[in-house]
């Protein structure tokens, strides 16, 4: 059996490897602005609902997949009829990100294995933007998403985290103190220690 690894790892793995890398294995996590915004926004999302309506909604639902290794939680889970549709969450404008798609996709290879339904589509909901996208989860994103699982459990086996390398997904990154402190004189091996 493979080891578990949390949905949202891979996710931030695809967006930024060295981050991923320096939360999952270095345990070096610091909220900032952004990450309480989101768990804000979040906690309101899985509030459960009170009475449903149609569709059934189940809000914060637990996935898995022994196939892939893989467990997370779903933002919400729709249920039109015999189709199941997941839709995750995301804080600001939609722009949609390779990361919030293979999220979503990773999302959907869960449930399918799980409630043993072909899941076609699902929705990425911005709250800046107040609006859902939809997206077909086809063949090619399903591979990413696979691939992206494979190269999480290679980067999270290595003793230190990839090179740093500054852009715009740094601006505003809880990471960036542990990220880019000192990288000339910083020893990895002692900090680990």
């Amino acid at each position: 059996m493979r080891p578990e690894l949390p949905i949202s790892l891979v996710a931030e793995a695809v967006f930024c490897p060295r981050a991923a890398w320096l939360s999952y294995v270095a345990g070096q996590f610091q909220p900032n602005a952004f990450t309480v915004e989101g768990a804000l926004l979040h906690r309101r999302v899985h509030r459960p609902a009170g009475p449903e309506g149609k569709p059934l909604r189940f809000r914060k639902t637990p996935v898995w997949s022994e196939r892939h290794g893989l467990f997370g939680y779903a933002d919400l889970v729709e249920v039109r009829g015999t189709h199941v549709v997941p839709v995750e969450y995301k804080r600001g404008k939609a722009k949609v990100s390779l990361s919030d798609l293979v999220h979503l996709a990773l999302v959907a290879l869960c449930l399918e294995e799980m409630l043993r339904l072909p899941i076609p589509k699902g929705y990425l909901f911005y709250f800046g933007s107040r609006r859902r996208v939809e997206v077909p989860l086809s063949l090619d994103l399903r591979r990413t998403a696979e691939r992206a699982v494979r190269d999480t459990r290679d980067l999270v086996a290595r003793p230190v985290p990839p090179p740093a390398q500054a852009g715009p997904r740094c601006r505003g990154c809880a990471l960036a103190p542990a990220c880019f402190a000192n990288l000339a004189r910083f020893d990895w091996k002692e900090w680990m220690a």
